[in-house]
């Protein structure tokens, strides 16, 4: 009854959606460059049932499992030519806030210095096992039997426990159901969490724009930011909203003018391959991330790249039990509670 519910939300949104988009279409011309219609009434509307479709489509996801690999290239180091690469296999499982995790990471490059970052030598494998109940995290090495086990933002160790919660929940996860959290395709973007030194303009509905034979309506946000020296510049988040694909969001584009630019730059991309998992219940197959940085010559080079891929097992609003997502800890595992900040060996 829940689902229907549900997804009779989603297909009233989309029959919103797709009326306002045919009204829009009568004012834009065929190059596809001119901004949506004077009418600021109907953009209102337009854009008003673009965020509800986006809002109800990370509302609709409840739960999943499955496996994915994920791929990353991280160019950070002090080295212009320095390099670490890894490829990383999670078995996810989750429902609601709860979810378990276990992660495999091998090493495939790394050119870091040894005064920079500890050496991982290439070849070498890592295995963590990690779950979420919703309050606690825990996280454990099988490896040398060791495990943390603490709140989220526990006032001894909250940088511990939340880095690695944010990096499960904000990295692997589906869903952006936060703010801050981008999510791979299904993603919140009436909310925006500035820092003091930036002011949020908001969104407003700038074109229409095919994207791999799919139409999509681009939205907009500008974020106006300062900098220490005084100098000022605007960030412009772009995203295709694909309103026949469930609300799904297949691209996200940051682009950095002023400042420390010299010209308008592409700062970070994000492109999501589709999949249908049900009855109007779109998710991603696919997820591609790019990050560019300034070098030291004003110009721009690549920073990070990570694709993530859902293999053929991983499927949305499934049963998933409690069993599957508690994490037992084997006897003799040496934990250290980070609440506590006490250190005990499992019974």
């Amino acid at each position: 009854m829940r689902r229907a519910c549900i997804i009779g939300v989603i297909l009233v949104c989309c029959g919103l959606a797709a009326c306002l988009l045919y009204h829009w279409r009568m004012s834009v011309s065929a190059d596809n460059h001119v901004s949506v219609s004077t009418n600021d009434q109907l953009n209102e509307k337009l854009l008003s049932a673009l965020i509800q479709g986006c809002n109800d489509a990370v509302s609709a996801i409840k739960s999943g499992r499955g496996t994915l690999t994920e791929h990353e290239w991280d160019y950070t180091y002090e080295d212009p030519e320095g390099l670490l690469e890894t490829e990383t296999t999670y078995k996810l499982a989750f429902a609601g806030e709860k979810y378990r995790v276990s992660e495999k990471v091998t090493y495939l490059r790394n050119d870091a210095d040894s005064s920079v970052r500890y050496p991982v030598k290439p070849g070498t494998k890592i295995l963590t096992e990690a779950a979420f109940d919703g309050q606690k995290m825990t996280m454990f090495n099988p490896s040398c039997k060791r495990a943390r086990v603490g709140s989220i933002g526990s006032s001894v160790a909250p940088a511990i426990m939340w880095g690695e919660h944010m990096r499960y929940k904000g990295g692997i996860m589906v869903v952006g159901s936060e703010p801050t959290m981008e999510g791979h395709g299904v993603s919140r973007i009436d909310k925006f969490v500035p820092s003091r030194y930036q002011t949020d303009k908001g969104l407003h509905v700038a074109r229409r724009e095919s994207l791999d034979g799919q139409e999509c309506i681009v939205v907009e946000r500008i974020i106006e930011r300062s900098f220490p020296d005084g100098r000022k510049g605007t960030s412009t988040y772009e995203y295709w909203i694909d309103p026949t694909r469930g609300f799904m969001i297949p691209r996200i584009r940051v682009w950095g003018e002023g400042g420390p630019l010299r010209e308008r730059t592409l700062l970070l991309e994000s492109n999501t391959e589709l999949r249908q998992y049900g009855d109007s219940l779109w998710g991603p197959a696919k997820y591609t991330h790019v990050r560019y940085k300034l070098d030291d010559k004003g110009g721009v080079q690549l920073d990070y790249r990570r694709v993530i891929t859902y293999g053929d097992d991983f499927q949305l609003n499934v049963p998933v039990s409690d069993s599957e997502l508690a994490l037992k800890l084997p006897p003799g595992t040496l934990v250290h509670d980070t609440d506590l900040d006490e250190t005990y060996t499992s019974p």
